[in-house]
């Protein structure tokens, strides 16, 4: 059985990894810094 705030925690991982990689292929670099920053605190819960 899914555990539902499991299931939101890696949709959130998800998201912001797909935000950080187009933040990179767009020369973005202070937002893919921030999309970074929120990953590294996503991935430490």
């Amino acid at each position: 059985m899914a555990i539902p705030q499991r299931d939101d925690l890696i949709e959130e991982i998800k998201r912001t990894d797909l935000l950080l990689e187009w933040a990179v292929q767009h020369g973005e670099e202070e937002e893919a810094g921030r999309f970074r920053e929120e990953l590294r605190k996503l991935t430490e819960m």
